[in-house]
């Protein structure tokens, strides 16, 4: 695990002990009617006082996420809104279950926001950090994440948003880089280009799946996965 990543955290951890307020939360904005307007980020987060999801105050219009999640260590979220579903928003963040992080997702109904849930199974000794998500053309969620361990370098990977779960993790970068900061864009012809650093410097690779004609929450709902290709870009760092 990286020095920022032992710092964010430490820091994360700090918060089971932080006594002091803060004025912190993720809420869901809607108008009169119910209408999502937006998702709305508070944070007066500190070194010394890392509170991400307080509730500020109760107010009319306003959904808390994840009020309760300060007290568990919870980081910070990653929000993407889908632009072919009213831009109704899906969130992933971090989970510490007391002994490492795992990723976690809720989205927005039209009504209030899906009970969480994890993206994958926990993997024994390794945190999953850095979600990034991106959309297809037809609305459907894609996310790349690090999972981070003591004991070998750490890994992206890649999952698709089924009909109601995400797919089985799909592992991007090789096994010998130690690949941190994942980025991911799906591009209109469904090729997926996921990028991320490692210390020979960045590298992007393009992956294709081949979709079968309905898409289900089998674990392998696809006949065939695939890396077209790699590009790396030297580190300007030694």
């Amino acid at each position: 695990m990286n020095t920022a990543r032992k710092l964010l955290t430490g820091a994360a951890m700090a918060a089971l002990v932080a006594c002091l307020p803060a004025r912190a939360e993720v809420s869901a904005q809607t108008d009169t009617a119910g209408t999502y307007l937006r998702t709305v980020v508070f944070s007066n987060a500190s070194a010394k006082n890392f509170r991400i999801w307080t509730v500020s105050r109760v107010r009319f219009g306003y959904w808390p996420l994840n009020p309760n999640g300060d007290l568990t260590g919870d980081l910070w979220p990653i929000i993407a809104e889908n632009p072919l579903n009213q831009r109704w928003p899906w969130v992933v963040w971090s989970h510490f279950d007391g002994q490492t992080f795992d990723l976690v997702w809720s989205r927005w109904t039209g009504t209030g926001w899906m009970a969480t849930s994890n993206v994958a199974a926990a993997a024994s000794g390794r945190d999953e950090l850095d979600p990034r998500v991106s959309f297809d053309v037809t609305g459907r969620p894609y996310l790349a994440w690090v999972s981070s361990g003591v004991a070998g370098p750490d890994r992206v990977f890649l999952s698709v948003f089924l009909a109601s779960r995400w797919m089985t993790p799909f592992l991007v970068s090789d096994r010998s880089e130690d690949a941190q900061n994942p980025d991911i864009v799906v591009q209109p012809d469904g090729t997926i280009v996921v990028s991320y650093d490692t210390p020979a410097g960045h590298v992007t690779r393009t992956v294709r799946f081949v979709h079968p004609l309905t898409i289900t929450d089998d674990i392998t709902p696809f006949s065939t996965v695939s890396v077209t290709s790699t590009t790396t870009t030297p580190s300007l760092h030694p």
